[in-house]
């Protein structure tokens, strides 16, 4: 670490339950495009459209562009 940086504070995930059910939904509201995969961009998309569903899914919903990578 470089004098004068903090290292940023990490904290670990929260575990989601979801019912099957309600995956499916999830999964379906998530996959704007329909092709049965959600991609990076439907799903930081969909974060951010969607508070609720990141509250729901215990993630953020703001994400800034250099932090996109850390949720594949």
């Amino acid at each position: 670490m470089t004098p004068g940086k903090r290292r940023a504070k990490t904290s670990k995930p929260k575990s989601v339950v979801l019912s099957r059910q309600e995956a499916t939904k999830i999964f379906y509201e998530i996959d704007a495009d329909g092709n049965g995969e959600i991609s990076q961009i439907e799903y930081i998309k969909a974060l951010r459209k969607n508070s609720a569903l990141a509250l729901r899914l215990s993630l953020p919903s703001q994400i800034r562009q250099e932090e996109e990578s850390c949720f594949l």
